[in-house]
């Protein structure tokens, strides 16, 4: 009998202790939706890093606890792991590395050796309108800070 009670005990474990999974936001922020819909009311705002309890999943959204609130999440803005910070390898005052440093071909020129190009086809492609490789290091150059992010996503919402 102690063997038949230990065995269902064992058995019936899994199902009693399963925990709510923890998703962190990825994006810069995520809004936490009354109805697995975008056009839904807005509960709150979970900031890039924040941590979501889970506790149901419906196709892409999931339906979680934040804060004081239970709203749901697009499954595309979080992720089982927390997102990784960006962090600068040298500090403002760290010494020149330039004199020591092997040089490299740039994003675009790489990007073209990737395609299969070499220099004279590149050039070949540009000239016959095919590959515009100027506007190609324009893009790789372009940045967006978080803070401009930010103001671009408040501003759309609105």
């Amino acid at each position: 009998m102690k063997k038949w009670t230990l065995f269902l005990t064992f058995v019936a474990l899994p199902f009693g202790a399963q925990a709510a999974e923890t998703m962190y936001v990825q994006s810069i922020k995520a809004n936490i939706q009354s109805s697995p819909a975008f056009n839904s009311k807005v509960l709150g705002r979970a900031l890039k890093g924040e941590a979501l309890q889970v506790i149901e999943k419906n196709y892409s959204w999931y339906k979680v606890k934040y804060r004081a609130e239970t709203g749901w999440v697009s499954r595309f803005l979080v992720s089982a792991r927390p997102p990784l910070d960006r962090v600068s390898v040298l500090a403002g005052d760290a010494p020149s590395i330039e004199k020591e440093s092997r040089r490299r071909a740039s994003v675009a020129t790489t990007t073209a050796a990737v395609r299969g190009l070499a220099a004279e086809d590149r050039q070949r492609a540009h000239a016959q309108g095919a590959m515009n490789y100027t506007d190609l290091e324009k893009m790789d150059a372009f940045k967006v800070d978080e803070q401009e992010a930010l103001a671009f996503l408040e501003k759309g919402m609105k």
